[in-house]
């Protein structure tokens, strides 16, 4: 019953009976909504596809993944997205607080192709460190945004190569406030993740 709710009748037998590729020595999670800040070693959202998405364009979004102006997320993501943005303009009174907005959901269809195209760039040995394997990713999840502050002074960035990175006030704002907007702050030396 658990499964039926968030995967089809279809996807249970593409997953459990015919041969999918990206599955094998996987288990799938039973539910895709408990899921918070990264996917288990070893388990798969497989072709899960959040209910409810919503486009949104009206913030400042470069898609990195798709090449567009738009992202897609569940509506109660979208929705807190767009009450943090507005408020965020009281770190620097720039459109919300000068971050972009880089990622949102990925579809299974599309991280395969990220994850193929990677094994050609990086190669079968070092893809892992550059793609998500199709059905691991959080972005699969539609409540999980790429977020990066604008303008970091890359010369100041040269000079403390040696130091412990300085979070920029964007970041440190998002540290301070995510969790009233619902989501959480995540940090690696490449993304900013906010999740819901």
């Amino acid at each position: 019953k658990t499964y039926t709710e968030h995967y089809s009748i279809t996807q249970l037998k593409e997953f459990y009976i015919d041969t999918i590729s990206y599955v094998n020595d996987l288990s799938l999670i039973k539910d895709p909504t408990l899921v918070r800040n990264e996917i288990e070693k070893n388990k798969t959202l497989f072709t899960y596809v959040p209910k409810e998405l919503v486009e949104i364009k009206d913030l400042p979004i470069v898609n990195q993944v798709e090449k567009k102006e738009t992202i897609q997320l569940q509506q109660h993501a979208a929705e807190s997205l767009e009450k943090m943005c507005k408020a965020s303009f009281e770190i620097n009174e720039k459109v919300c607080g000068n971050m972009i907005i880089t990622q949102g959901y990925i579809p299974f269809v599309l991280q395969e192709k990220l994850y193929q195209d990677g094994q050609l760039k990086y190669g079968f040995e070092e893809v892992l460190n550059y793609v998500d394997y199709p059905g691991t990713s959080i972005y699969q999840l539609g409540n999980v945004v790429k977020i990066v502050p604008v303008g970091i002074d890359k010369d100041k960035k040269e000079e403390n190569i040696e130091e412990e990175p300085v979070m920029s006030e964007q970041q440190q704002w998002l540290v301070e406030h995510a969790k009233e907007y619902g989501f959480e702050f995540v940090e690696d030396s490449t993304q900013i993740l906010e999740e819901f």
